[in-house]
């Protein structure tokens, strides 16, 4: 699985699926189906996206969206909730942090603590 394939099977995601936990239910029962050549071909996707997002642009684009300082446990989630935003948000934001503030999800998070 390259890029094209896994940012099309999470776009499918975002709408079979609404809310974290329905996504995430979706997603699992959906790899499930597949093969594990596939499962761990989208696992290394997952991990080249994610590490692209590790820089400290993001971390403040984090801290200001959840309003507090990020531990690394939480940036990591933050990191996986930006590629559950899509690949178009998650790319641009990866260039830019601030093209994150456009993103619907975002604007409906802003200000609200992470634990919420």
């Amino acid at each position: 699985m390259n890029a094209e394939p896994f940012w099309e099977l999470m776009e499918t995601c975002r709408r079979q699926a609404e809310g974290r936990d329905a996504r995430l239910a979706w997603l699992r029962a959906e790899l499930s189906r597949r093969s594990q050549v596939e499962i761990v071909e989208f696992q290394l996707c997952l991990d080249q996206v994610t590490r692209q997002t590790f820089h400290r642009d993001l971390v403040a684009a984090a801290e200001r969206i959840f309003g507090g300082r990020c531990s690394d446990d939480d940036f990591d989630y933050f990191g996986l909730w930006m590629v559950g935003l899509g690949g178009q948000i998650s790319g641009r934001a990866v260039l830019d942090a601030d093209a994150l503030a456009d993103a619907p999800e975002v604007l409906a998070s802003a200000g609200r603590s992470r634990r919420n």
